[in-house]
């Protein structure tokens, strides 16, 4: 279902998708004092600040990098996005080109298909992971007994992997798999590849209509696409963001975030951030060949009936080091993670990467109250 929002942004038209506008990061503190929330729409226009095109967001001024494809006078149309990395906005349309352009972009997605879906789609909302339940143990051995087709169990052995065996290659697989990427390997004519949505979409076709399990799975596809249109806005304004479950034979299904950050420039013993801080500097000589050094950034997440809820946050470097920090609910599970700090770092040992740092905490991770953060915070660190 829509939300007000959603609803009222039908009529208008909104394209989801806007090529060669980049997106737009913005501190905690200036996130609050704008009063930004996830999924919010937020206007912007573009105005000429001393020879240079500024975006205007309620009274703030903001640098566009896309500027020589605006005009002052120019409306352009954001998205608030709220990630593990902080909140972003992402250009979701211009006032002068969003009833020419909208038709277009749309039907080339879904090829005709229905606009209020598309929308309910990009617009989801944040929300547990109707995937990983699906995939929990339980509900999945439900359904394929439902099913009882010795077909769908060979290509369910092919989508899930084995913890106990799990390699990188499995960890490729799996993400090539888990129906991202469906629609690219169709044109390609890999049919000889699973791929998870397709076989969810099979599952539905045997299923009785009024089945309670019919609903799980259109919200598990409804996920997965929605995490589609989410990837493919990010590599349209060149950055990365993947979003998938990897479903497992002998454990609970592993949530996966993967998006690039930009790196910290002012880490002295990083040469390619040196040069970049630099070339910030020197705005003149700033262009779209600038390369920008990133940082990989792993998210994982998992409610095991074994180890209990379990996150981890893995950062590789530009100078292929790793940092990470793990958090288990569980106080023997923290025990056990501590102690394996040293194969940890032999096992990226093995890949020429070096762990940096190694963090375990005995603890959920936080989910950080944006009014807590940015400067001129005050920590109260009395005990």
């Amino acid at each position: 279902m829509l939300g007000t929002e959603q609803v009222n942004l039908i009529p208008r038209m909104i394209t989801p998708l806007l090529e060669g506008v980049e997106s737009i990061r913005v501190t905690d503190q200036v996130a609050k004092s704008m009063g930004l929330v996830d999924n919010q729409i937020v206007r912007g226009v573009v105005e000429d600040r001393q020879g240079l095109a500024r975006l205007i967001l309620n009274n703030r001024d903001f640098e566009l990098k896309s500027s020589k494809k605006f005009k002052p006078g120019d409306v352009i149309e954001f998205r608030v996005k709220q990630s593990r990395s902080g909140m972003t906005l992402q250009a979701v349309s211009t006032e002068p080109t969003a009833t020419s352009s909208t038709s277009t972009s749309i039907n080339s997605l879904l090829s005709g298909g229905d606009t209020a879906k598309i929308l309910s789609l990009f617009y989801r909302p944040s929300q547990p992971s109707s995937l990983a339940k699906l995939f929990s143990p339980e509900s999945i051995d439900k359904i394929m007994t439902q099913i009882g087709e010795k077909s769908f169990d060979l290509k369910m052995s092919q989508l899930m992997s084995s913890m106990r065996s799990f390699s990188p290659e499995m960890a490729r697989a799996a993400m090539q798999n888990s129906g991202l990427f469906g629609e690219s390997m169709l044109s390609k004519q890999s049919v000889n590849r699973s791929d998870l949505k397709q076989f969810l979409r099979t599952i539905l076709n045997f299923m009785s209509a009024n089945s309670p399990d019919r609903i799980m799975l259109n919200q598990a596809i409804d996920e997965i696409e929605s995490n589609q249109l989410e990837a493919m806005y990010f590599q349209k304004n060149q950055g990365i963001s993947y979003n998938f479950v990897i479903p497992f034979s002998d454990s609970d299904p592993v949530e996966i975030n993967i998006e690039a950050e930009e790196a910290d420039v002012t880490d002295t013993d990083n040469k390619v951030g040196r040069d970049w801080e630099e070339d910030i500097d020197d705005r003149e000589r700033l262009s779209k060949n600038t390369i920008i050094p990133q940082n990989w950034v792993v998210n994982l997440y998992t409610d095991s009936r074994e180890l209990g809820e379990i996150w981890s946050k893995a950062t590789l470097k530009s100078e292929m080091s790793v940092e990470m920090i793990l958090w288990a609910a569980d106080q023997k599970v923290f025990e056990i993670a501590k102690s394996g700090e040293q194969f940890l770092g032999e096992l990226f040992s093995g890949f020429g990467i070096s762990l940096g740092k190694f963090v375990v905490l005995n603890a959920e991770r936080p989910i950080i109250e944006k009014s807590l953060t940015g400067p001129g915070q005050v920590l109260d660190v009395r005990t």
